[in-house]
């Protein structure tokens, strides 16, 4: 949700909007209302799932012979487990939407901008932008596999173990490689982390190489 916020933020900039801290702030709260409101659900599906007595003992029964593993938790799709299972997929599908609506604006502004910014200027926020991009797309690729594997599951009423211990490992490879997006896409970050690797040590990064990575998105 962050980076579709940041893209909003970077879009109002080049509208030539002044955005005060109270209205950046509302806007940021607007913007993360579902993450809020499913935390919420998450409170109350414990609340209501998983405290009260006759959930824990009839949990305690199930495993009174349980010799290799104990059963926690069932899948159910229920309307408030619904909801909430909506708002997560929901969210891995819109983001990229959003974020390739927004930077196709962000773009189109910024070509018209033609004598406001250096071709470095441009080339630097192209990169900075494709690399929002890019970050927000990950959830998609990254998470869909197991998500599908959550539904067939429920459905089917079938166990895949796999999907069980992936569900929570996937979200992982996203923090993963997040910074790694930020680095290369960065213009000032990729610049220094490869002097210090000692690539590029006596040249520079022209803004004409910045947009050969780049036009492939433009």
């Amino acid at each position: 949700m962050s980076i579709i916020v940041t893209l909003y933020f970077k879009l109002m900039t080049f509208n030539w909007i002044k955005m005060t801290k109270k209205v950046m702030a509302v806007t940021f709260l607007i913007f993360h209302t579902p993450v809020l409101f499913s935390g919420c659900l998450e409170i109350y599906l414990v609340i209501t799932a998983a405290l009260p007595k006759d959930v824990q003992d009839y949990y305690s029964k199930l495993n009174i012979d349980v010799s290799e593993y104990a059963v926690i938790g069932t899948l159910k799709l229920q309307t408030v487990s619904l909801i909430n299972f909506l708002i997560m997929v929901g969210a891995v599908f819109v983001y990229p939407v959003v974020s390739l609506y927004l930077r196709r604006r962000i773009l189109t502004h910024l070509g018209h901008h033609v004598n406001n910014f250096s071709k470095h200027n441009k080339s630097q926020h192209r990169s900075f932008v494709t690399g929002l991009t890019i970050q927000s797309i990950l959830p998609f690729l990254i998470y869909f596999p197991t998500f599908a594997l959550y539904v067939f599951c429920i459905f089917t009423k079938t166990e895949i173990i796999a999907q069980q211990y992936f569900i929570y490992l996937m979200p992982a490879f996203t923090a993963f490689l997040d910074p790694f997006v930020t680095l290369y896409f960065v213009v000032p970050y990729r610049k220094r982390l490869m002097r210090l690797l000692g690539i590029n040590r006596n040249t520079l990064v022209s803004a004409a190489s910045v947009s050969t990575v780049t036009g492939a998105w433009n």
